[in-house]
């Protein structure tokens, strides 16, 4: 019984090798008037350091701006998560208290480099996180 338990519990284990599991997943398809051709994946992941959204996107044109992620409840309520990174990917950390059940919408967005830290109004993907 005590062999089993250690198999188990694994006291020694520090956590650093915890696997990531994955959670929800969204396909992200360009929004009428976006870019052809682009595409995308979001899968939320938990990993030791809490959860994660894992973002990947091509097709997406080259711009003088960048690229903005974010999680919205379908209405007026928006939370910014992060930027995707030069190779259109990206694992952006979640808050803990983020409720992906009301917030279930991920939204790629075109953004200048302007200073405001609202949605431009210009999405290029989405889609529908799903377990």
């Amino acid at each position: 019984g005590v062999l089993g338990t250690l198999g188990v519990v694994r006291p020694w284990d520090d956590g650093a090798s915890t696997p990531v599991v994955a959670g929800s997943v969204a396909s992200l398809d360009p929004v009428p008037g976006g870019p052809g051709g682009a595409s995308g994946r979001a899968v939320v992941v938990q990993g030791p350091s809490g959860p994660a959204l894992d973002v990947s996107a091509a097709g997406l044109p080259l711009q003088r701006g960048y690229y903005e992620v974010w999680v919205f409840d379908g209405d007026l309520n928006m939370v910014s998560v992060g930027v995707l990174g030069g190779n259109s990917t990206a694992s952006l950390p979640l808050p803990p208290t983020l409720d992906l059940r009301t917030f279930s919408i991920v939204d790629i967005s075109q953004e200048q480099y302007d200073g405001e830290q609202t949605h431009s109004g210009v999405s290029v993907l989405r889609g529908t996180l799903t377990d």
